[in-house]
């Protein structure tokens, strides 16, 4: 939609209602939450680099997404697995 705005200002021609500014002003702020939630989640998932590459050294996982699925599922601390069998299960 960015790259519509000029469209948007002609199609509107400087007339819109105020119940039109309120639901534009709604659209607006929810767009900005959430490029803020992206970006946190992108904050958190690159301060996981170091276990997402140690999981991108074992076999069968050379995909970072299947890495960040698997960190995203059990977490980074393994002390709940007793054996490795245990995490594979």
């Amino acid at each position: 939609m960015k790259d519509k705005i000029p469209d948007l200002e002609l199609a509107i021609d400087e007339f819109i209602t105020p119940e039109q500014a309120g639901k534009l002003a709604v659209i607006k702020q929810h767009y900005e939450d959430l490029k803020a939630r992206k970006s946190n989640h992108e904050k958190l998932i690159l301060s996981l680099v170091e276990e997402i590459n140690l999981l991108l050294t074992v076999p069968s996982i050379n995909n970072i997404f299947t890495a960040i699925a698997i960190i995203s599922e059990i977490g980074i601390d393994m002390d709940m697995f007793p054996i490795a069998k245990h995490s594979c299960s």
